[in-house]
């Protein structure tokens, strides 16, 4: 019995494309439902935490982050970075470690979640706007970018906080977090290539 593998290709790809198209066309009330859960999603795996020479842990977060960007788009990714920050300050335990409120975004870690806001807010517009960054090549480069971004604020509010110099901010600040982040980068470029259309 023969498969027609050209058919089954057509339908995933039509079944992508409706999936995005629906996705944009979502009343703002279901997008916002959609970023409070990448919210809370970023909430649980805040608490996944591993420190290796750091006072910044190693978590999950990254991972959502990406994610967020790609699956949400441009707005509502940085939206739901933004309702995590927000629910944070405003008491609820959802930073890592469980803490809460204005004084862990002005702590060692604050730039790190400053940063996610701004990366799933970039990497939503850019996926959104420019198709060929779909693709499993770019799409690698575009979450390094994010990557990049929540390295660059994280670093640099590290390193104001402990006063280290160039050479510490670097080792303290990003070093401990490049081996797993690769991964969470691949790992978010297959999901975003899985999903979103070319065209």
């Amino acid at each position: 019995m023969s498969i027609n593998i050209n058919g089954y290709v057509n339908k995933y790809q039509h079944a992508r494309k409706h999936a995005f198209d629906v996705r944009n066309e979502l009343d703002w009330k279901l997008k916002a439902s959609l970023a409070l859960a990448f919210a809370i999603l970023t909430a649980v795996a805040a608490q996944v935490r591993i420190y290796v020479g750091s006072p910044v842990p190693i978590t999950l977060q990254v991972f959502t982050v990406l994610l967020a960007g790609v699956v949400l788009g441009k707005w509502w990714g940085g939206i739901s970075q933004g309702m995590y920050i927000g629910m944070g300050t405003a008491g609820l335990h959802v930073f890592s470690n469980f803490q809460a409120g204005p004084e862990t975004l002005t702590g060692v870690t604050g730039g790190y979640i400053f940063g996610f806001l701004i990366a799933a807010f970039i990497i939503g517009h850019v996926v959104d706007t420019y198709p060929k960054t779909r693709k499993v090549l770019p799409m690698f480069g575009l979450m390094f970018v994010g990557i990049g971004i929540i390295y660059a604020l994280g670093a640099l509010q590290l390193a104001f906080i402990l006063h280290l110099t160039p050479a510490l901010t670097f080792q303290y600040g990003v070093t401990p977090f490049i081996g797993v982040d690769i991964a969470k980068a691949i790992g978010a470029s297959v999901v975003g290539t899985a999903i979103l259309p070319k065209k």
